[in-house]
């Protein structure tokens, strides 16, 4: 038996954002807010996709549901660069 539950959103990037902790500062994590057609999502991704991807690119996104603390998150598997900022 395969079960499995994946995402694929493509969209404009709206907002990136490096979050912190007060109880680890060493700890970041890193989110890139996605605008489709009537929605958003906030996803998860690592350092080096945060710094590559660019605020305003339309970009195809493609990633896995993870559960943390009861909530659904987006974590970014891969993406494409759709169109650069200034085609979006």
């Amino acid at each position: 038996m395969k079960l499995f539950a994946n995402w694929n959103v493509c969209g404009i990037v709206t907002e990136k954002r490096e979050l912190t902790s007060k109880k680890n500062t060493d700890w970041r994590g890193y989110i890139v807010k996605l605008a489709t057609l009537g929605e958003s999502y906030e996803v998860q991704c690592t350092l080096e996709q945060y710094q590559a991807i660019g605020d305003g690119e339309h970009i195809e996104a493609k990633g896995k549901f993870q559960e943390q603390n009861n909530k659904q998150r987006f974590v970014l598997d891969s993406y494409k660069t759709v169109a650069g900022k200034e085609a979006a």
